[in-house]
Order: C-alpha cells, then structure tokens, then sequence
C-alpha cells in the first residue's frame, strides 16, 4: 500500500484543511474522543498508536504530519491532494512526499462498504482517456484500436510497418470525433519506446491505458529453428512488452494518476502448437511477466492483465489454413471463429473500472476451445 506524508506546514488556512482531524475522524482513521492536531507553521500534528482504529501504525508521534493510505483520499492530481469528501484541495504537491511501499500498514484499505461505485452505464466510457494500442495498424490491434475510441478515447496507435492502415484508422477515429495519432516505432528498441509514449503524452496529453499487442508469429520447426529467428520472435513479442510497460507505467506513475496496461498474450501460452515454439514460449513469459508486473505496479494504482486470444478470423486464412480452421470450429463449444472486437471488449473490459479490483488476471478468448479433452 502507497503511503504519502502530509506536512502540517503545508495546510492551506481555511475550514476544510486547517484540521486534518476532522478529515481523518469522518473517514474512520481515529476515535471521535481523541484530537489531532495539525495547526499550519512549526507546529507538530500528534498521533499515537491507541488513537487509530484497527490500524497498526507504529507508536509514537509523526512530527509536521500525518501519514494516511492514498486510497482514502481523492488523488493527486496537478501536484495536489484532493479531499473527495469536500471536494476541494487539502494541501499543495510539495507537502506530498512518497514514503514508498516497505511499510506493513495493510488494514488501511479502504472499507468495501464505503467505495463509491460508479454508476452502470459509466463503466465502460473512456472519455477524457488516452489509450496507446501497440500494433495498432492492422487486425488485432486495429480493431482494439477502434474500440476504445468509440468508447470515447483518445487513442495512439503504434505501428512497425502497417503505416498506410494506422494512418487510415487514424482518420477513421478522427471522424469519431476523437483524436488520434499513428507513430512509427520498432518496440524491440528502447529510444523508440520511449520517444513513443513521449509523442502520445506531447500530442494526447496524458497516458491512461496501454494496450501491449505488437507481435509476430512466424512457422518454423524447434530443429531447424535458427538463433536469428529465435530471437526475432522474443525479443518483439516478449521484449516489447517489457519496455513497453516500463517506460509507460512510469508515465503513469510520474503523472500520478492511476492507470491499466493489458497485454495480449495467446491460448499457446497454454497449449503449445507444432512449430511454434518461439511463439509459445514467447506468449507464456508474457503470462508470468504480467503477473510479475501486476505484483509490482499495483502499489501505483497500476493494473496489469493480459488477454489469451484462441483464433481469430482474418481475411484469407480459411483459403491459407483450411485443416486448422476446420480442426478449430469442431474443437469450440461456440463453433466459430473470434473476431477482433472479441478481443477488442475483453481489453476494454480489463481497463475499465468495472474491472477495478482484478490485475494479473489471464482473460482467455478463444469460444471455449481449451475446454477441449486433449487425450
């Protein structure tokens, strides 16, 4: 849990802010009967251990401040500490100082009873968002792309070599009414990651949602497999999601709000198939990565999930691959193939609020298919 340090120093002079107490009695963190003082100059603001409810905070008195769980606040936003109950601003950003995640603090948690739920037909409006959709520029990606936009998006979309497709979507999604960028990047590169999500923040603003999908998956047999070929596939696959999430969860971090990456992952992670190896092996670290990632961004507010397509339909691939689809219909309980905006509203369900409380999940798309018996 993210602990922040509110410096009594800092407090604007007013009702709301000049007494943290009133704050932390009306959200539960102390008894009615005792005070905290917390007047704005040198003055200290005193808490002991017996003041708080159900809380082990260390004994003692925290000098200049009070240190409360960022979940029961209202955020920060520009550099400031919001109060949602009030509605207004505690204290300036210099007052906010991250004391990190080693504390033990764990029953700060704010109760379920008092989460305020959004409403229904809010859950899945992006509105205000910036969505960036790697390998945006054709199938997959494309239809994600277009998804989040018509859900009210912003969308950047990250193309290696499908410029003449980012850039048509891109005026697809302009003509939304949103806005939309096609940046070329190469996400096996470091500078080019970087200089991405850069040129996304520059033109869009901000970055709320990453969308990890570039990806390839060439044939060639495990024996005859050469390093080059190897090495093609994971560092595209499984290094780009990794610099991807690194450099984008720390624009996230760095602008302080909270935010959803969702990685796009594949049924072989779980079900190898011939010839594929490097694939495979490839989508399975990005289950594991994803897991790892969620395990450590979510101190930040930062949820990580990943969604496992099974096959999806694309132009030609009944003429290209008649025995695998054929072999495909008869094995899922949905008899038939996905479809992008399969995969598109899994990603858009994962990064919405209405998936608030899951990360490091594996969201399998694939009609069924591994339901399968495989003996």
């Amino acid at each position: 849990m993210r602990l922040y340090s509110i410096e009594a120093a800092q407090f604007e002079r007013g009702d709301r802010s000049q007494h943290l107490a009133l704050y932390a009695v009306e959200r539960g963190f102390v008894h009615h009967d005792r005070a905290i003082e917390l007047h704005a100059g040198t003055h200290r603001g005193r808490v002991d251990a017996h003041d708080v409810h159900d809380m082990p905070y260390p004994s003692g008195t925290f000098d200049r401040g009070l240190k409360l769980p960022f979940e029961h606040t209202g955020g920060i936003r520009n550099g400031n500490l919001f109060d949602p109950g009030h509605g207004g601003m505690i204290t300036h950003g210099p007052a906010l100082s991250h004391l990190g995640g080693s504390t033990t603090l764990e029953a700060g948690a704010k109760r379920s009873e008092e989460m305020e739920m959004m409403p229904t037909k809010q859950l899945l409006d992006f509105s205000g968002k910036v969505v960036l959709v790697t390998g945006g520029g054709s199938g997959i990606g494309a239809g994600i792309a277009r998804r989040f936009a018509e859900a009210g998006a912003d969308v950047a979309i990250s193309y290696f070599s499908s410029e003449a497709g980012a850039n048509e979507l891109a005026s697809t999604i302009h003509a939304l009414g949103r806005k939309a960028i096609a940046i070329q990047a190469d996400v096996r590169s470091r500078e080019h990651v970087e200089r991405l999500v850069q040129e996304t923040v520059g033109v869009l603003g901000q970055l709320d949602v990453l969308i990890n999908n570039a990806g390839i998956d060439p044939l060639a047999p495990l024996m005859e497999m050469t390093d080059e070929q190897w090495d093609e596939v994971v560092n595209t696959n499984m290094r780009g999601v990794f610099l991807c999430t690194q450099v984008g969860a720390s624009q996230m971090i760095q602008q302080g709000s909270e935010g959803a990456i969702v990685n796009l992952a594949s049924i072989e992670a779980q079900n190898p198939a011939a010839m594929h190896s490097h694939y495979n092996a490839s989508k399975a670290g990005i289950v594991m990565h994803t897991m790892a990632s969620a395990r450590e961004l979510g101190e930040h507010g930062i949820r990580v999930n990943v969604v496992s397509p099974g096959l999806i339909w694309e132009e030609g691939l009944d003429q290209a691959w008649p025995d695998g689809v054929s072999r495909y219909l008869a094995a899922a309980p949905l008899k038939r193939l996905g479809q992008p905006d399969d995969v598109a509203d899994a990603c858009l369900f994962l990064a919405s609020p209405a998936a608030r409380w899951i990360t490091g999940a594996n969201l399998v798309v694939d009609g069924g298919v591994l339901t399968s018996t495989v003996y």
